[in-house]
């Protein structure tokens, strides 16, 4: 990840005033129907890769099927409430704008679906040891550790991270210090601190990024100020001035647009 920011309530709105809420979350909607997003299709085969016909999960993690199977652009990370927000960004992006978006919650979901399956077809059938309630969390965690490795992965790979800064991931009480109930978006955030890849290409404003600031305490305290506030205002302006660009060209407009945002 090299460039972080965050949209808000203020972008919805705008968002939505330009008629872009329901048109693209519908068009994302359908996208992720149709089976054609590559990501999750990867991640999918990748789960599957692990689960022996036994029912029992294969202990290596081949890091290799990520690096090579899964590639995006920009990771949008979000909460479940925030989710047609999410998908109607994702589904601008990658309709009017031509760059790839991965969300935290498709890969969560398919996480969730192949532990569903797993409890189908073996775990409830097995009268042995695999219906100890021990061996399903041993499971549970080996696979909600594997999900989240790629998540991180994928946040190194992506050149942008958005996080969807709404008032939906504080808890109550804690608007002041914001603080959140959501583990994930936490992890999310201390991993944009970390995880710092700057792209090959060299334009004058690389070096944006403020290197000082990738130092980050582990609790839930809701820490944003290394994000860039990216406001619709700027986000349109990023739609129109990219036009006809390639791929490196439209995220390079996007930085020179909020360089001193």
């Amino acid at each position: 990840m090299y460039q972080a920011y965050k949209v808000g309530s203020s972008f919805w709105k705008g968002f939505q005033e330009e008629g872009f809420g329901e048109l693209f979350y519908t068009c994302e909607q359908e996208f992720q129907r149709s089976g054609k997003d590559k990501n999750v299709e990867a991640f999918r085969s990748i789960l599957h890769s692990y689960m022996n016909r036994n029912g029992s999960t294969k202990t290596r993690f081949m890091e290799h099927n990520i690096l090579f199977q899964m590639n995006a652009d920009v990771y949008i990370s979000h909460s479940r409430h925030d989710e047609v927000f999410a998908m109607a960004l994702a589904g601008e992006i990658r309709e009017s704008i031509g760059l790839v978006p991965i969300l935290n919650s498709y890969i969560w979901k398919q996480a969730d679906l192949f532990l569903q399956e797993l409890e189908d077809n073996y775990l409830k059938r097995k009268h042995d040891e695999m219906h100890n309630q021990e061996m399903r969390d041993e499971i549970r965690k080996y696979i909600y550790m594997m999900t989240r490795t790629v998540l991180d992965m994928m946040i190194y790979k992506t050149e942008c991270f958005f996080y969807v800064n709404s008032s939906n991931i504080i808890m109550q009480g804690h608007v002041m210090n914001q603080k959140t109930e959501c583990p994930w978006m936490h992890h999310d955030l201390v991993m944009s601190r970390f995880l710092y890849n700057e792209p090959k290409r060299c334009k004058e404003y690389i070096g944006r990024y403020n290197k000082n600031k990738l130092r980050h305490p582990y609790d839930y305290a809701i820490k944003t100020s290394h994000l860039i506030r990216l406001d619709f205002p700027s986000y349109y302006s990023w739609t129109v001035e990219s036009l006809d660009e390639d791929r490196d060209g439209i995220l390079d407009t996007l930085y020179g647009i909020t360089l001193y945002s």
